[in-house]
């Protein structure tokens, strides 16, 4: 990864952070959840960074790849108290 690259990605990160982590939130029910759900998204951008064809679309798929891990969240089993 280049300085140039490494640097594009902390500038959309930045762009985009307030607005991305505010939606999970609002969509799990702690917030420990959508840290953790926030941080898995920012680090499957910085991976895919690279292979994004529309950087000018990166906030829909930022938000998309939030929605996914959202519902991959809720699908897992939880333990329930008896």
């Amino acid at each position: 990864m280049t300085a140039a690259t490494s640097k594009q990605i902390e500038d959309t990160i930045e762009k985009e952070r307030g607005r991305l982590f505010a939606f999970i939130r609002r969509n799990v029910p702690s917030k420990e959840e959508a840290e953790d759900i926030f941080q898995d998204v920012l680090f499957q951008f910085a991976n895919a960074f690279e292979s994004i064809e529309f950087m000018d679309r990166v906030s829909a798929w930022l938000m998309r790849v939030a929605k996914n891990r959202i519902i991959d969240s809720r699908r897992k089993k939880k333990p329930q108290a008896f």
